[in-house]
């Protein structure tokens, strides 16, 4: 083992690739074994900034309530915040024809993602270190796998990283000794009916008995493949990049361009699997048999069917935002649910006010306040501004072209029963300004 101490090595592998920083919020998925609670030693030794998160998956009756009565007092003692939740993991495994793993899996990171959104969290940490990569890329092996299931589990995918990756079993274990770490042990880790275990108890003591250097040597083997990865991924995304629409929040896809042609739909398919979809998912996509307003979805991300496209896009894991609030003459600025900047100007001064899409000038003595700004509704109507009748706001968006995924988040803001703005298109006709206003309400969408 080197001469360094594991925390020491942890933080020379976080530094030199760029994992994370002392000032990122990170969240730290804690079972109470012992990878985790030895990643908690570090973290804390180290002084980073986190909080704890914990799932009780209630499978394995009282050791499931222990595992969680010891998680929630060490976050006590150590005075740190922690996430508890209680999961009814056999009910949704039946409910949705998934595997215990696979159940526990997508509970499980679902429930981080929505901590992350709900108290910005940068990153998401597990424990997962070079055992668990070696077992999950014999699983993979024997399964049927490419490149991709070669290399395993990634030190970083998006929000989540695994600082211990690239570690032993082994010298976690020494470490939890040498620093007097409790955990509590998961006796169906030594049970042999799961692959992983078989694999773990039989399969790898031979690959250690036939070369001592097996796991530094697979050490390299996955850096020489991630590598070899990154080339292909580097040709992939050049290939795509003339055929992809991308803004900050969606990648829209154009289906003529793939339907017919099965080159690009391996291209594009190898460049979905990056964002979790499964090949039954991409197949399916492009049988071009889905409806509109129908959509896959992978544990962090979405792909929505338009007329045309397909639009991807991150989840927004059921975070629930207020649908409707007021807006008083002395609100200045809201930033939930959307991010608008108010202003009360006088005629004189509006030679500087931009005027596009985003922003909207109101005759202030036209309106009653407070206004309320809310989720636009079926039947809901304005006269568009250079128009002289009425307009349902539903025809007014097919007639602008809003695709489907984007129509469920458009606001309006209304004077009393009217609609004097639909947010980041059209003010109403019968709002805006003339030679006779003498100030103006300047709003401001960012």
């Amino acid at each position: 083992m080197n001469n360094l101490n594991l925390a020491l090595r942890v933080e020379q592998y976080i530094t030199e690739l760029s994992l994370f920083s002392k000032q990122d919020n990170l969240l730290l998925a804690v079972s109470g074994g012992i990878d985790s609670m030895v990643l908690l030693h570090i973290l804390k030794t180290l002084n980073y900034n986190f909080a704890i998160a914990h799932c009780n998956f209630q499978l394995r009756g009282n050791e499931s309530e222990n595992d969680e009565k010891f998680v929630l007092e060490v976050a006590k003692n150590e005075n740190i915040i922690v996430h508890n939740i209680r999961f009814d993991t056999n009910d949704f495994a039946k409910t949705n024809k998934l595997n215990i793993q696979e159940a526990a899996r997508n509970l499980r990171y679902e429930y981080f993602y929505t901590l992350c959104k709900k108290h910005n969290y940068h990153y998401i940490l597990t424990a997962h270190h070079l055992d668990d990569r070696i077992e999950t890329m014999l699983i993979n092996l024997l399964r049927g796998t490419g490149l991709k299931g070669l290399t395993s589990i990634s030190v970083k995918n998006n929000r989540v990283v695994r600082p211990l990756l690239f570690f032993t079993r082994k010298e976690i274990f020494q470490y939890a000794q040498e620093n007097n770490i409790e955990w509590r042990e998961d006796s169906s880790n030594n049970e042999d009916k799961y692959l992983r275990n078989k694999i773990r108890h039989q399969i790898i003591p031979l690959f250690l008995k036939l070369k001592e250097e097996f796991y530094h040597i697979q050490n390299d083997n996955f850096y020489r493949w991630e590598q070899e990865m990154q080339l292909l991924e580097d040709y992939i995304y050049k290939e795509l990049e003339k055929l992809l629409e991308k803004n900050d929040e969606t990648i829209r896809i154009k289906k003529t361009n793939f339907i017919k042609n099965e080159r690009l739909q391996k291209v594009l398919a190898y460049y979905l699997k990056k964002f979790g979809f499964i090949d039954k998912q991409i197949q399916e996509l492009f049988t071009n048999k889905m409806q509109t307003g129908k959509y896959i979805h992978s544990k962090e991300y979405i792909i929505l069917i338009d007329r045309d496209v397909w639009i991807l896009k991150q989840k927004e894991y059921n975070l629930k935002l207020p649908e409707m609030c007021k807006i008083y003459v002395s609100t200045a600025e809201l930033n939930i649910p959307l991010k608008l900047k108010f202003k009360l100007i006088e005629i004189e001064d509006m030679s500087n006010i931009p005027s596009n899409s985003y922003t909207a000038c109101i005759d202030y003595d036209k309106l009653t306040f407070p206004l309320t700004l809310r989720k636009w509704k079926q039947g809901d109507f304005f006269i568009p501004i250079g128009m002289k009748g009425k307009k349902k706001i539903s025809d007014f968006l097919k007639d602008i072209k809003i695709s489907v995924d984007l129509k469920k988040d458009i606001f309006v803001l209304t004077n009393n029963n009217d609609i004097v703005w639909v947010v980041g298109y059209r003010i109403d006709e019968r709002y805006k300004i003339t030679p006779k206003t003498k100030k103006v309400f300047f709003i401001e969408k960012s």
